[in-house]
């Protein structure tokens, strides 16, 4: 799924097409399944809060 760019202007419709190998990797990977650690548990349940609020950004003035 690397080699696939994100952009903007594509659609959810657009067909992605995979050679076979990779529909068997794929496959292979989708058929172990996902059982996370504990403190990624803990990390996500955290990002799904509902009173999460995103962190503020801001950048350090640079000196050129």
């Amino acid at each position: 799924m690397t080699r696939l760019p994100l952009r903007q202007d594509r659609g959810l419709s657009e067909r992605i097409d995979l050679t076979d190998a990779e529909v068997e990797r794929l496959a292979e990977v989708m058929d172990r399944g996902f059982s996370p650690t504990p403190a990624l548990r803990k990390a996500l349940s955290r990002l799904a809060g509902p009173k999460r609020r995103p962190p503020r950004l801001h950048w350090k003035e640079t000196t050129a």
